[in-house]
């Protein structure tokens, strides 16, 4: 301990963590390496060393002024040390994107040529000259001189493809050239180098190791690859080949994670199973003392600790791969391939219409297809971004429900959002039964719902066909190829339904999440009373008398949860919901509390990394009757990471899930009018819309919180009341 080695060993795990892109936990291991140095070699080129590594992270992660000041002394001691080192050239690489990206390109510019006069004398093919001339090639570009940039960029992919092909670099260099080649017009050329850009994406990807989370964050940051691919592809007028390059880059990571689940179900060695159950415990303890911590009164001690969450994530998820890697069935293992466009119009049931997005920052597109035909919409540019559209559309659907003067301007957005999203594909939907729509980015928090139709005298465009969404037309086939087959005996159980869970009127176990409805202490949410998910569950046991298990107040527990294995064939959770932005796997069905934090139970939050791990279920339909349970982390082509997805892994093949908070007594009746559909033989999809319908058309009777019995009349034919749900997979 405190020994130059160690500082080494720690110095080089950061960096691995950097690559990963897990920047918190880098700099975490640059800082101890840099304590070290500091006390045992104070004027040292090690010193020098964590100085840059320290920089850079600080760089990543928006700190420019630390990071200039971390580059500026390692600068100093090369200077003194070894000034014309490649170590003291990789600084000057460093400091000069700082410079670029602080607005100084001249200044940026004569650090590199700098650094490429010391690459040239002591490495003239190392990957410190191909980084150097593959900057010098951004910076020519940025003042119009393709043909320096190219000439640049190609001396560095000659280097980079002899000393690291399939690398990140790789793929960043085939990518400007890429864009030269575009911006030429030399079509086919630029469709070569963005191939092969994807092409050592992927090879990194399989090479990456890492958690879940590592691989999702990886892809997310180099998502501009994959969309630069079917952007060129559709320039060439290769609409089919697009589609399919699109569906490569959708939930890649999570068909490989289905492939490979039931491998976690088999026996498991006794010290793999004894080192999960170890790390959950410390994983829940964890929680409850970051979710006691006062917000903002030490930050040094929440950012300790949510270092240590995540190392404890990084631990409990290479767990899982050494489960799966024990396994003798892994040899055997048969992973999911991308559905080309054949493949996929095949899947599709007879009268369903397919809406595919990709949603890039500067470009939409609009696959929609049915069982014989693509045609694919260039979307139109809108007044504000779509990101931001989205957002705003959001923010005024939720917030003006109570404020009827509003309403036109909110059906003003909904028709531009669907003049801009949905109205080039009409002529797909209007000879279709249904619509399954594949979002892409913001799109994924957008409720297709609830856009308007400007047609007739208008309706939303729930009112004209039902909905439902997918990650991908591979992982749809993979949901369907789960479908009950004819002859398969009734399960024992048709619904398990939790509602109503117990709740302590202090002591709620904290989270290290944003609070649910209820207050917060300011030592963790404390979660109100559900009266109306009481209600919302025996009205379900009514609708279907003597096929319905029900668990209420205590007995909606996270261990009758965990148990619940595969005889229900619906599964319905009445409770508050917990989403975790900043940790998506942390994100929770809060069941019954316990009244003191016990080790040895569960803590009563169902988090989508527990569904992952433990849960085994075989349903038709899981329903998350709760509070944002259709959001999550939004990961590139790989969706959104939260309880949606944790379900379908669980074995769902559909999933009904929320976009925002809420109201409890209204979910209640369009949940009591959804299942009614559902008795009457109406499919998921039908039995959403129908329900929706019904608040639309008519207002809706819910409990009366000023007499006590008593019933009174809402209007909720605002969107806010239902366009929150979505059935995300099978709509059968």
């Amino acid at each position: 301990p405190g020994s130059l080695p160690m500082s080494a060993s720690l110095n080089n795990l950061g960096v691995v963590e950097r690559e990963r892109g897990n920047l918190e936990r880098a700099g975490e291991y640059f800082r101890q390496a840099l304590a070290i140095r500091e006390q045992q070699a104070p004027e040292s080129v090690r010193l020098a060393l964590s100085l840059h590594n320290l920089g850079y992270v600080d760089q990543l992660q928006g700190r420019f002024e630390d990071a200039g000041a971390y580059y500026r002394r390692a600068l100093k001691l090369w200077e003194k040390l070894s000034p014309e080192s490649e170590d003291a050239a990789w600084t000057m690489v460093n400091l000069g994107f700082l410079l670029q990206q602080q607005g100084e390109p001249d200044a940026a510019a004569g650090l590199w040529r700098k650094a490429l006069a010391i690459a040239r004398a002591r490495a003239p093919q190392s990957l410190l000259a191909a980084r150097v001339l593959q900057n010098l090639g951004g910076i020519a570009k940025d003042r119009h001189d393709p043909a320096t940039a190219r000439l640049y960029f190609q001396q560095a992919l000659e280097i980079v493809e002899k000393l690291a092909p399939g690398s990140v670099m790789e793929g960043e260099l085939e990518s400007d050239l890429g864009h030269l080649a575009r911006d030429a017009g030399l079509k086919e050329e630029a469709l070569g180098h963005f191939e092969r850009a994807v092409a050592a994406l992927d090879q990194q990807v399989d090479r990456f190791g890492g958690t879940e989370a590592d691989r999702l964050a990886f892809r997310s940051k180099h998502r501009s690859y994959n969309q630069d691919l079917v952007w060129q592809l559709l320039d060439l007028g290769r609409p089919e080949a697009a589609f399919e390059a699109l569906e490569r880059y959708r939930a890649r990571t999570f068909l490989q994670l289905l492939a490979e689940r039931d491998l976690l179900a088999g026996d498991i060695p006794a010290d793999l199973a004894a080192a999960r159950q170890r790390l959950a415990r410390d994983y829940d303890r964890l929680l409850r003392e970051i979710g006691q911590l006062v917000p903002g009164q030490d930050p040094e001690a929440d950012r300790e600790k949510h270092l240590a969450l995540q190392e404890l994530q990084r631990q409990r998820e290479e767990i899982v791969r050494q489960i799966v890697r024990s396994s003798p069935r892994l040899g055997e293992l048969q992973y999911p391939a991308p559905l080309d466009f054949p493949l996929s119009a095949a899947a599709l049931d007879p009268g369903t219409a397919v809406l595919a997005y990709l949603a890039g920052p500067a470009r939409q597109v609009l696959f929609a297809f049915d069982r014989q035909r693509l045609r694919v919409f260039e979307l139109p540019a809108g007044p504000t971004d779509l990101s931001r559209a989205v957002a705003q559309f959001r923010e005024a659907l939720i917030g003006s429900w109570h404020r009827p003067g509003e309403a036109a301007r909110l059906k003003a957005q909904a028709a531009g959002l669907y003049e801009r999203l949905v109205r080039p594909a009409e002529a797909v939907i209007e000879s279709a039964q249904r619509v399954l729509i594949l979002p892409d980015g913001p799109l994924h928090g957008l409720p297709f719902g609830a856009l308007w139709r400007r047609t007739g005298p208008g309706e939303y465009l729930v009112q004209w066909r039902p909905l439902h969404t997918a990650m991908s037309m591979t992982v749809y086939r993979q949901l369907q190829a789960r479908r009950k087959t004819p002859g398969r005996p009734d399960k024992p159980t048709l619904i398990a339904a939790f509602g109503d869970p117990a709740y302590p009127a202090e002591g709620a176990p904290a989270v290290s999440s944003p609070p649910a409805p209820g207050g917060d202490t300011g030592a963790g949410p404390l979660f109100s009373p559900l009266p109306s998910s009481r209600s919302e569950i025996t009205t379900l046991a009514a609708i279907f008398p003597g096929q319905t298990r029900v668990f209420l107040g205590r007995e909606a527990s996270e261990e009758n949860a965990r148990a619940l294995g595969t005889d229900a064939r619906f599964i319905h959770f009445a409770c508050h919901g917990v989403l975790d932005e900043r940790y998506p796997l942390n994100s929770a069905l809060v069941l019954s509390l316990p009244e003191r934090p016990d080790e040895n139970r569960p803590n009563g939050l169902l988090q989508a990394w527990e569904i992952f791990e433990r849960i085994r279920i075989d349903a038709d339909l899981v329903t998350l009757s709760a509070c944002q349970t259709g959001l999550g982390k939004e990961s590139g082509g790989e969706g959104l990471v939260g309880l949606t997805r944790a379900f379908q892994y669980a074995g769902a093949r559909s999933v009904l899930a929320s976009l925002w908070n809420v109201a409890d007594e209204s979910t209640a009746e369009l949940m009591k009018r959804f299942y009614t559909q559902l008795k009457a033989d109406r499919s998921k999809d039908q039995a959403l819309r129908l329900a929706q319908l019904n608040f639309i058309r008519r207002p809706i009777a819910v409990p009366d919180p000023e007499r006590p019995g008593q019933t009174r009349r809402l209007d909720a034919s605002h969107p806010y009341f239902w366009a929150a749900f979505e059935l995300i997979g099978d709509w059968r």
